[in-house]
Parts: C-alpha cells; structure tokens; sequence
C-alpha cells in the first residue's frame, strides 16, 4: 500500500433546505474530496424561522472533503454566501481525518491537530422515538439548538442475545455542538435520561472540533 501524508478535513455543514443545492455547488467549486447529502431536521422555534423567511425546520446536512488550502477557500465564501456569521443562518464544523485508506494508498496527517476550537460534537445514537426528551434535557443542561438525523443500524443476533432483548434497527441521530464547560453534564444527563446504562437503548460521545461557524455563543 502506498502511503503519503497530507492534512485532510471533514467539512460539515447544516443548512435550509432551500439552500442546500447552491451549498452543494460551493463544496464542487472548490474540488471537495466527495459531496455526500442527506435531509435532516432541526429545534430552532418557529419565531427565529419566521424572523428569517424560512417555512419549516427542514435542513440538509452536508458533507466534503478538503485540503488545508482549499478548505480555507471554502469556508471564506461559505461564510460570505450563507452568512454564516449570523447565528440561525446555518452551522459549519470541521474535523480533521486521522487516516484515510482508498484505494492502495493510505493518508496520515501531516501535522499534529493542535488548532481546537472551545465546542465539541456531542453525538447521541438511539431509538427511534426518544429524541424529544433527550434534547430536552440537553437544553435544560445548557444546550442550545439539535440537529435530527434519520439512521439505520445493524445488529448481530449474537449481540442481541447477550443484551437479552431485542435491539430497534431504525435509529435517531442527534447531533448538538456545545461548549466545553458543559460537555460532560451535557453527556451525563443524555446518559441518564435515555437509560444508556442498558446499551440496547443507545450511545454518546464526544469528538473535539477543529473550526466552527454559525454557532450562538
């Protein structure tokens, strides 16, 4: 296998559904690595869609590729084209890849991922059906706005006989960016609430950021 090192991040961003296709345009402008969409759905209330003109909380979430460079590139326009800088507008966050195996090569870092932001991506993976009272909690703990994403997951029959029940494929994704301060009493509240003591009801976590846009303070 061939190896080469080179920085490479994800690039993530969360937008209205009316303005996803130009968004989709901005990640091939720049030669994002891949452009992969899927619908979501967000929490803002209805008084912050009306105030921007926006009919529904319907969103897509979309994700690209880049190199340091080009990534540069793309945020500068997105944050000028989607005025990113507005909360309410859209959410913009970055992870850096660790390593990327495709084809016979495989991708290191370049450098080291010292440039984090004070957000973290909080992740929570459940049940079909338990989203409201796990963001609910989240908020009551410090939260701000939750993305939705529809999921599907893949247990073995193996895996549901060791937990002793039988484990829902259709999955809820939520996705919340949080600051630091509140990462673990955000987490541990979800933890509690979703009952994640017992692992068929759900899992979790955290990953460190490496850039972010549109998030209110």
């Amino acid at each position: 296998m061939n190896r080469y090192t080179k920085d490479i991040y994800f690039c993530n961003l969360i937008i209205a559904d009316n303005k996803a296709i130009k968004a989709e345009e901005l990640y091939r402008k720049h030669n994002s690595g891949f452009v992969l969409s899927q619908p979501c759905h967000g929490t803002v209330n209805q008084r912050i869609l009306n105030a921007l003109g926006i009919n529904s909380s319907a969103r897509t979430y979309i994700q690209g590729m880049f190199s340091k460079k080009r990534l540069d590139e793309f945020m500068a326009e997105a944050k000028e084209k989607f005025d990113l800088d507005e909360p309410g507008h859209g959410i913009l966050f970055v992870k850096q890849a660790r390593n990327i195996y495709v084809a016979k090569t495989e991708c290191l870092p370049e450098s080291e991922n010292t440039n984090m932001t004070n957000e973290v991506l909080i992740t929570v993976i459940t049940n079909y059906g338990k989203t409201d009272e796990l963001i609910k909690v989240a908020r009551d703990t410090g939260a701000r706005g939750a993305t939705i994403l529809k999921g599907h997951g893949t247990v073995s029959e193996d895996a549901q006989k060791f937990f002793g029940v039988p484990i829902e494929p259709e999955k809820e994704v939520i996705l919340l960016i949080v600051s630091k301060d509140i990462e673990k009493e955000v987490m541990n509240a979800i933890h509690t609430e979703g009952h994640f003591e017992k692992a068929s009801n759900g899992i979790v976590f955290s990953q460190e950021l490496s850039y972010t846009l549109g998030i209110s303070s």
